[in-house]
């Protein structure tokens, strides 16, 4: 399994996968549940809220109006704060890790955690000349919430796609 799961919640996608594969589960993802069910659609409430990053047009992708940002002052820096994926996965393990003591996610099962490229998200939302730019700050703030998710998730439990 990979990534979204079209499922209420992570508790609901951790039971339904474990109690209908069983054993062949070898790793769970929490089903990208929520506002997260769109791949990286979610990333546009992140952009939104970065500092010195703006909207600078929308396209139609499908029907749907995808904005697109680019730099709100090109001399001043971006600087990510939070791309919410290391909270999602703490939040969720927590959920696995309690089915998993109450005997419901079999004990050699590992917490999948599903990440994007940072290109996916700098390709789809940011307009080609501010990529330059954005594109590093973005990488750097995706290692940094991996670094956070290895501290805070023992390694024989966890599992990164």
């Amino acid at each position: 399994m990979v990534g979204s799961i079209p499922l209420g919640s992570s508790r609901e996608v951790f039971e339904t996968v474990s109690g209908t594969l069983g054993p062949l589960a070898r790793r769970i993802p929490d089903g990208e549940t929520g506002d997260r069910t769109n791949w990286i659609g979610f990333q546009v409430g992140v952009l939104a809220a970065t500092p010195n990053v703006v909207q600078v047009a929308s396209i139609d992708m499908h029907g749907f109006q995808c904005p697109i940002f680019g730099l709100k002052d090109s001399k001043k820096p971006v600087t990510f704060r939070k791309l919410r994926y290391a909270d999602e996965a703490k939040a969720s393990y927590e959920e696995f890790a309690a089915l998993k003591r109450a005997g419901k996610i079999a004990a050699d099962v590992r917490f999948q955690v599903c990440l994007p490229t940072p290109f996916a998200v700098v390709k789809t939302f940011i307009a080609p000349v501010f990529r330059e730019r954005i594109a590093p700050a973005y990488e750097g703030c995706m290692l940094a919430e991996v670094s956070e998710i290895i501290a805070s998730i023992p390694e024989a439990e966890l599992v990164i796609q």
